[in-house]
């Protein structure tokens, strides 16, 4: 875990560096004695602050305490050092994974709360001479203590509810204060079951209607009340009614997938309960409301309200010091550093652009696939394409249907149609197909090696409509815009963006209309359905839309402006839902032309620019994302017009450019999100109606294309552009991220084919700058950096794509979508004698929350029995040491480990059924085999001989399909198998046939767009079928089971399939499997293995990494057929996949979870490891005999697929012999000690929130594995 946390508190290290070699610079330049004694003297305060918080945020209590104070010492009357600590040490002691406990040490416990305690006395001191919200917060702090360390010999629950109570009155009534007295009142035994709590919870809920958490919490509370035998807990649950009639309204836009997750329609319980209710009579209220409670829980909506409304105590750390360091104006600016002089020197006159009267937006994008953007412009309300055409000027390529007019329009891939793309715009490109990023490259796209592109499509909309033009090729390579039937009606459409709001691989449409927003779903890219359940919209007007995953949970989310200024949020649900968050205090005003989405101030979120009337804002994130008020960069008589986003001068920020009526401006960024009037360097007078920045011609820079408005009579505008002079002295590095196109043997559809909406990240030196893509080429300014250093693309299915090779970040750089499992299962490593080897992987059969393509939910089945060939396991220092790793993203839960020695004569070969499938087809039993037997015949489909590739293990496997048609789905396909003449060996005793293979899955991504569209058919697992004597087949077992994940064994009964008379099968299926063997036996002598358990000796679980993916020859990434496989030897300890919610279990000695099946298991999420060791039995084999081994497991998986159901957190757990996830939602639990215990001693780690986002902008590596010892 140290190699996690030291590079989380790298970024202080190296901007530390940068300041003292500022401070050296400022002293040289002639600073006196005392101005270099305070430089120093911040200096040092600065150092100790960033390092402080950075420590605090890894769970580093003590060095963090220890920094902390140490700040304090040096600044004993600042209060953000004050408040820091105070949050440090009452955090210290109420996270779940405190050093201190009253119970194991009191003597160390009570020493910590009473330096808590004077800690948070002297933050209120000097909160008294700071307004009322720093005084909500200290009271707060202490009302949060005195309730944490109430007890019977220290009764101070009181004092504390009084302290939270004045953080109510001195903060205006704020609802997470209410709040945080609720939970106060909720620990404790003499209130937790009050009316007063009941009341706060009310309180609450009236000050934050739209809050789920709250909701939840109190249906809980009045629910469980209505049958209290204590009148005044009856009364205060009185307005249970009420409760449930609100929660009914707020879980309007959850209730259609609920239905199909739950089979509960939680709605119409609610509104028939409440209906049935009698007055007086309300016991039967109880179970609708515990129903309604344990349905939210887990919902992604909950434990979002949840964090929004029970703030973590690390929100209220101050992370901003300067503004207390006593510094003068000048100095201050000086630590922020000083901004190197724009390398631009003008904008002049470029090159001429298409004739004709431009209304609304225009776009530059290679609508042909030539390799050179086009431009796309209406032109008197006509869509035209026009593309540069050298000396001749500009050609038309096509343009809108006779009569077809437009108010707007955006360009996207809708349909994902391929082409052979020239791409002349990446010079050196390389194709990467792994995340490591240096695995398979293609130096050259030419002829065969051309990148295969997807043109893009056209949304036109009107005052009456929407209309959809498919970009279509003809023979000879003109091109025409096709208008697409059967368009759902909508009027009245302002603004319009794309993205994939369900994660299923394809762009949806989202519509700003004078009603609020409209959602089509992308069925096939050609067809578009309204969706109308599950959104809970604004209601009102929308004048614009941009699509942005503004809460970074890899959910896209969509920005939108109002017609009264709001601007807000329709948050991603999952699931195909959605609602309407508005941003407190953020309202860019009743004019708003236009919005956009930057990261300004490099702080790891989002930050927004808006243009209204005369006036451009900028709305900087502030404490933890929080945008703060807005800062008026430019205010103009006059009016704004468009706002568009580039970096022009390459120096690695954003710059902004915003038409104007009377004068256009030019913004250069600076690095802390100010910006600062580069407008004299544009033409003056230049009044314009829309802009661009585009590299026309190609110089490296990007140059500015613009609508420039005509006089008073005109009736559009015209096209100009202006060459960019002097920022191509600057370096440069341009990104082309690509899903996987048309391939053959590759195609995924699972990320769509731009990336648009997915996250784009580069780091050279100390520059990071991070961007939403949103256009297919991503110009990205380095400034004086010769190289990058290194980028990363998160795609929107959340794959995290990292590329470090520095040859080649040096140039022009095309990235594919990475082609791997986003979820699988646990990963098993055994020590072989020599070292730790990927063995295969483990738990397949349990797969919670995964909705198949049926719709349906996967069947679950937790225990397994894995064989493990002697040859793989070898003692280790006298026990057998096994490697139980968590890699991908996902949550496993491991109840129970057994390993099972199986000692048998060595010519006798054993298997388990290792196999998916129910436990009929799929129970245990060690089957021996001394006379395995060959079929004479397996055949394809095709005709195609498939024997020579089963007859042995050799990892050589045999591909039965012809094509993939999405990942986990090929075309049907079948194995024919003759066994050969059976006669002779009547009576047949247990004939059957043993399958090694391996599956490559779905995920519930690709699922979900297997279910929308009706083009592709459900990946139809293995069944059997037999001659049907007219020359056809008949299927006689519909399902056989498939390989459990990587190379496993899967043992079929043929009794009743084949006869004396009929040794004929075969398989027939379209999911993607592999097969490496293929035998079957018949009448095999009776063997009795000696089978011995081998004693559980330890098990430790711990934080490791991620092991570096290998590809040999024989897999599939590589011409072959295989699965890939893992070097346990080289790892990478950062973070590689998105933090998962909810709580795991605590790190250290576990054996005792896994002894037997109980419920107590342990929780993994990505990153961890358990070694298990096992005790070798004191018996060896017999002589002529040898040892195998079966590993037994127990235990489940959860991937966190954004379509998965409950993915994205650890919770709801799972139960021993569960037919669905998760359970029933009407069950009260009941809480027995053992799992009360469990809970509270082992269930105590949460991951650390924004680990993964902040990797690159840290400075943390993300680089390939290193090797590591053991």
């Amino acid at each position: 875990m140290a190699a996690v946390q030291q590079s989380v508190c790298l970024v202080s290290v190296l901007r530390l560096c940068g300041l003292q070699l500022l401070l050296a610079c400022i002293c040289v330049c002639g600073c006196g004695p005392s101005q270099q004694q305070q430089l120093e003297r911040a200096r040092k305060a600065l150092e100790l602050h960033s390092r402080g918080i950075a420590l605090l945020e890894n769970k580093e209590w003590l060095e963090a305490d220890q920094i902390l104070e140490e700040l304090t010492v040096l600044l004993p009357e600042a209060l953000v050092p004050a408040r820091n600590l105070a949050v440090a040490r009452l955090l210290t002691l109420t996270d779940r994974e405190t050093p201190y406990s009253e119970s194991k040490d009191a003597e160390k416990f009570l020493a910590a709360l009473q330096k808590a305690e004077a800690t948070v006395a002297r933050y209120r001191e000097l909160a008294a001479r700071a307004n009322s919200g720093e005084q909500a917060i200290a009271a707060m702090l202490a009302g949060k203590l005195a309730a944490f360390q109430d007890s019977p010999e220290r009764p101070t629950i009181g004092a504390g509810l009084e302290h939270l109570r004045e953080a109510i009155r001195l903060s205006g009534d704020r609802p997470e204060m209410w709040y945080a007295l609720a939970l106060a009142m909720d620990g404790h035994r003499d209130y937790a079951d009050s009316p007063e709590l009941i009341e706060v919870l009310q309180k609450t809920a009236v000050l934050a209607p739209e809050n789920l958490a709250i909701v939840t919490r109190l249906l809980e509370k009045q629910g469980l009340a209505v049958n209290s035998p204590d009148p005044q807990l009856r009364a205060a649950a009185a307005s249970l009614p009420q409760t449930l009639e609100r929660a009914a309204e707020l879980l309007q836009p959850l209730n259609e997938a609920i239905k199909t997750q739950n089979r509960v329609d939680i709605v119409d319980v609610l509104k028939k309960a409440v209906a049935g209710a009698k007055p007086g009579e309300m016991s039967g209220l109880m179970g609708p409301a515990i129903m309604a409670k344990n349905l939210l829980l887990p919902e992604l909506a909950q434990q979002i309200d949840m964090r929004r409304i029970n703030l973590n105590l690390l929100e209220y750390v101050q992370l901003e010091l300067r503004p207390e360091l006593g510094l003068s104006a000048e100095s201050l600016r000086l630590l922020q550093g000083v901004q190197q002089p724009t390398v631009l020197q003008s904008f002049v006159a470029g090159q001429s652009l298409p004739a004709g009267r431009v209304t609304g937006r225009f776009q530059l994008v290679d609508m042909n696939l030539d390799g050179v953007d086009d431009l796309v412009w209406l032109d008197s309300g006509r869509l035209r394409v026009s593309t540069q055409a050298g000396e001749a000027g500009w050609a038309e390529v096509c343009q809108s249907p006779e009569g077809l007019q437009g108010d707007g329009f955006l360009l996207a891939d809708l349909d994902r149609d391929f082409d052979r793309a020239k791409l002349a715009d990446v010079k050196s490109a390389a194709v990467l197909l792994d995340p490591e990023g240096d695995r398979r490259t293609v130096p050259q796209l030419a002829g065969e090696n051309r990148w295969y592109d997807a043109d893009h499509d056209v949304v036109l909309w009107n005052s009456s409509g929407v209309t959809v033009l498919r970009n279509e090729r003809a023979a000879d390579g003109t091109r025409s815009l096709l208008a697409l039937p059967g368009m759902p009606a909508v009027a009245g459409v302002r603004a319009a963006c794309v993205a994939d709001l369900e994660a299923d691989g394809d762009l949806d449409i989202v519509l700003g209309n004078s009603e609020g927003l409209v959602i089509w779903r992308n069925l096939d890219g050609t067809l578009f359905e309204s969706v109308t359940a599950g959104i809970a919209g604004p209601g009102i007007g929308v004048r614009d839309v941009v699509t942005v995953d503004w809460n970074r949970d890899l959910a896209m989310d969509v920005v939108a402006v109002l017609d009264d200024g709001t601007v807000g949020v329709l948050e991603n649900l999952l699931h195909s839902r959605f609602r309407w968050v508005a941003l407190e205090g953020v309202n860019a005003g009743a004019e708003c032309a236009d919005v956009v989405v930057g990261e300004f101030n490099r702080d790891g979120f989002w930050d927004l620019a808006t243009v209204s009337g005369g006036v451009l804002r900028v709305w900087l994130s502030g404490e933890r994302g929080r945008l703060s008020a807005a800062v008026p960069v430019s205010q103009l008589d006059g009016r704004f017009t468009r706002l568009t986003s580039a970096d022009l001068d390459n120096d690695g920020v954003t710059d902004l450019v915003a038409g104007h009526t009377a004068q256009t401006q030019l913004l250069r960024g600076a690095a802390d999100g100010s910006f600062s009037s580069l407008t004299q360097l544009l033409p003056s007078g230049l009044s314009t109606e829309a802009v661009e920045a585009a590299d026309l011609d190609r110089d490296g820079d990007p140059d500015l294309v613009l609508a420039v408005a005509g006089g008073a009579e005109d009736t559009g505008a015209v096209l100009r552009s202006y060459r960019n002079e002097g920022g191509d002295r600057n370096n440069w590095i341009e990104i082309v991220p690509r899903a996987i196109g048309e391939d053959s043997q590759f195609p995924s559809n699972r990320v769509n084919m731009h990336a648009v909406g997915a996250v784009l990240e580069v780091r050279a030196g100390t520059n990071w700058q991070a961007m939403v893509i949103d256009q297919p080429r991503l110009h990205v300014g380095l400034g004086g950096a010769e190289r990058a250093d290194a980028a990363r693309v998160i795609w929107t299915d959340g794959v995290p794509q990292n590329i470090t090779d520095l040859k080649l970040l040096r140039s022009r750089l095309a990235i594919l979508a990475p082609q791997i499992l986003l979820g699988s299962c646990p990963y098993i490593y055994t020590w072989n004698g020599e070292r730790f080897e990927f063995f295969s992987d483990c738990l397949w059969a349990a797969p919670l929350g995964l909705v198949q393509a049926s719709g349906e939910l996967a069947p679950i089945r937790e225990w397994e029995y894995l064989l493990i060939p002697g040859r793989s396991l070898r003692p280790r220092d006298g026990r057998y040491v096994l490697q139980l790793t968590e890699e991908l993203w996902e949550a496993a839960y491991f109840d129970e480990v057994q390993l099972l020695a199986v000692d048998h004569p060595a010519d006798v070969q054993v298997f388990t059924n290792e196999k998916v499938g129910g436990p009929d087809i799929a129970a245990h039993r060690i089957h021996t085999v001394q006379r395995p037997r060959q079929p004479i015949s397996i055949v394809d489909a095709r005709g195609r001989d498939l024997l020579p590739g089963l007859q042995q293990q050799d990892q050589q496997y045999v591909q039965p399909f012809e094509r993939r048609i999405v990942q986990g789905l090929t075309d049907e396909w079948t194995m024919e198998f003759d066994l050969g003449d059976l006669a002779g060996e009547v009576p047949l005793r247990e004939p059957r046939l043993v399958l090694i293979g391996w599956v490559f899955p779905t995920d519930t991504s690709i699922n979900e767009a297997i279910q929308q569209n009706a083009q592709l058919a459900v990946p139809a697992p293995p069944c059997i079928e037999v001659p049907d004597g007219a020359g056809g087949w008949r299927v006689v077992r519909p399902f056989i089971g498939f390989p459990s994940g990587k190379t496993k064994a899967m043992v079929v009964d043929l009794e009743g399939v084949v006869s004396a008379t009929n040794s004929k099968l075969r398989i027939r299926s379209s999911m993607e499997l592999y097969w490496d063997a293929a035998f079957f036996m018949v009448n095999e002598p009776d063997v009795h293995p000696v089978v011995q358990a081998c004693s559980l000796a330890a098990a430790d679980l711990h934080y490791r990494g991620f092991s570096q993916r290998v590809y040999g020859p024989e897999s599939l990434f590589r011409g072959g057929a295989g699965p890939e496989g893992y070097d346990y030897e080289r790892v990478v300890r950062e973070p590689r996949w998105s933090e998962m919610s909810g709580r795991f279990t605590r790190y250290g000695d576990v054996s005792a979870l896994l002894v037997q099946q109980d419920d107590r298991m342990i929780v993994m999420g990505p990153g961890d490891e358990v070694t298990v060791e096992f005790e070798v039995p004191s018996s060896e084999p017999p002589t002529g005999w040898v040892r195998d081994f079966v590993l037994y497991n127990v235990g489940w998986d959860k991937d966190a697929n954004l379509n998965t159901v409950y993915g994205q957190t650890s919770e709801p757990y799972p139960t021993g012999g569960m037919r669905r996830y998760p359970g029933d939602p009407g069950a009260v639990e009941e809480m027995n000690e053992g799992r009360r215990r469990w809970l509270e001693e082992y269930q105590v780690r949460e991951y650390r929130p924004y680990q993964f986002r902040d990797v690159l902008r840290r400075g943390g590596a993300v680089s390939a594995g290193s090797p590591q010892k053991r």
